[in-house]
């Protein structure tokens, strides 16, 4: 279920909720709640945009929707699922060419885990503590032409209580991109 509403110019509010049905049996439902505000000062210079959001993703989401990324590293990081994230992103266009967002995402285990694993790692976690951490994201992307645009990402996650003391460590990452559209 979904609704997205623009009750004033230049505001745009939207929620969304999804169950998923499977033939495992759980004790818990699979779901996903979405909600967002953002607002746009498209009269202003720059053009720049203020967005909040709320996502929840039940302890067994399956994380066939990628899409539901809360933030980039922790995208990475953790499963999509059991989580919760509190964000916020603001947005503006310095150049004509030229477009810049910073994202601040914090993030919470819906349920208590005292581990998870990835593809390269085991991380041992602290089962009584459900804050994961925060996140800071840098995002910049130019236009070159019409048909080819670079982009460059970067982004800090800062790992919260809910990870073991040897677990603690910050996550960093730079990404260069380039896009070719035929």
């Amino acid at each position: 279920a979904r609704i997205q509403a623009s009750p004033i110019e230049n505001l745009n509010a939207g929620a969304e909720f999804c169950y998923q049905r499977s033939k495992a049996a759980t004790k818990d439902s699979n779901t996903a709640i979405l909600a967002n505000l953002g607002y746009s000062f498209a009269d202003v210079a720059m053009a720049p945009s203020l967005t909040v959001d709320y996502t929840r993703l039940s302890k067994n989401w399956n994380a066939m929707l990628e899409d539901i990324t809360p933030a980039d590293i922790a995208n990475v990081l953790f499963p999509n699922t059991n989580v919760q994230c509190i964000g916020a992103t603001v947005a503006a266009k310095p150049m004509t060419d030229l477009s810049a967002s910073f994202r601040f995402a914090a993030l919470r285990s819906v349920k208590e885990l005292s581990a998870f694993a990835n593809d390269w790692a085991t991380y041992t976690m602290d089962g009584n503590k459900r804050d994961l951490g925060k996140e800071y994201d840098l995002h910049f992307a130019y236009d070159y032409t019409e048909d080819v645009q670079f982009g460059l990402m970067g982004g800090l996650f800062t790992p919260g209580k809910a990870f073991a003391p040897v677990n603690r460590k910050n996550a960093t990452q730079v990404i260069g991109s380039m896009k070719v559209t035929f």
